[in-house]
């Protein structure tokens, strides 16, 4: 962010709706959102579960289009896992 560079920010959720926390990803991403459009290019599901991704795209997608701002719109990359669980 200080030097200028957009980048990517990626959560993993243990659900249809939380993070791996168990913090709801609505909140997530409003906190999130604070940060312009300009220094955080995408937001992003990295290590979820296959079965998890379509409501998680969901709100990805929802939150992308409440947020835009004119030609401003921030992409989503999704990076689900294999298959396997994480056991913590």
């Amino acid at each position: 962010l200080l030097n200028k560079s957009a980048c990517w920010i990626s959560v993993s959720c243990r659900n249809e709706r939380e993070l791996n926390d168990g913090t709801p990803l609505v909140a997530a991403l409003n906190v999130l959102s604070q940060i312009p459009c300009t220094a955080v290019s995408a937001w992003g599901l990295n290590c979820c579960s296959v079965a998890h991704l379509p409501a998680l795209v969901r709100i990805l997608t929802q939150h992308v289009a409440q947020e835009a701002s004119g030609k401003h719109r921030r992409g989503l990359v999704l990076y689900p896992n294999s298959g396997e669980r994480w056991d913590a």
